[in-house]
């Protein structure tokens, strides 16, 4: 008897340890798949804002499709804007496949021979993500850039742009500064 209850013991770790496994892995899994959607959707957004710009540049008048159109944000307006918002779109799904794999790679370990992120752990993904961010803040800011009206609202906006780009940069400065030395 005591045999047996001793080895019931030693049997409930097991169990516990491949629960919470279980558990982790199909956490981390629903959070890529989450993920790489959410991409696949700016990404298909990216290209619906594509074709839109070339169906603009090429029609004559309204119609159905131009209310199609108009539904995923995209006005008549001048190529460059059209341009700035499909990078803009694109940059939004690159984003999250580098977050996506970046994460994955953290948390498990495994690394992908086809994409050579080279992330080793959560610091140098934010370093690379810090940078992606900002991209897609001046990418925006060019937009408002060429589009607004008055200079007070440029200003205003270039302002608020370059405080985050000044933040961003300070975190990334501290990130590097206390990050281990290699081995």
């Amino acid at each position: 008897m005591s045999q047996r209850s001793s080895r019931e013991r030693e049997e409930r770790p097991d169990i516990e340890e491949k629960y919470v496994t279980a558990l982790y892995r199909a956490g981390i899994y629903l959070g890529i798949f989450v993920m790489v959607t959410a991409a696949f959707f700016a990404f298909i957004l990216s290209f619906t804002r594509l074709i839109g710009m070339l169906f603009f540049l090429f029609d004559s008048g309204p119609s159905p499709a131009t209310r199609f159109f108009e539904a995923f944000g995209m006005t008549e307006k001048p190529v460059i804007l059209m341009l700035i918002d499909i990078v803009d779109a694109a940059l939004v799904g690159a984003i999250l496949i580098v977050l996506t794999f970046g994460l994955k790679s953290v948390f498990t370990g495994k690394r992908y021979g086809v994409i050579s992120f080279g992330v080793k752990d959560i610091d140098e993904l934010k370093e690379y993500l810090v940078g992606l961010i900002i991209t897609l803040l001046g990418t925006r800011f060019l937009e408002r850039v060429l589009s607004a009206g008055r200079s007070s609202e440029i200003l205003n906006a270039g302002i608020g742009v370059a405080l985050v780009i000044v933040a961003l940069g300070v975190y990334d400065y501290i990130l590097k500064q206390h990050k281990e030395p290699d081995e």
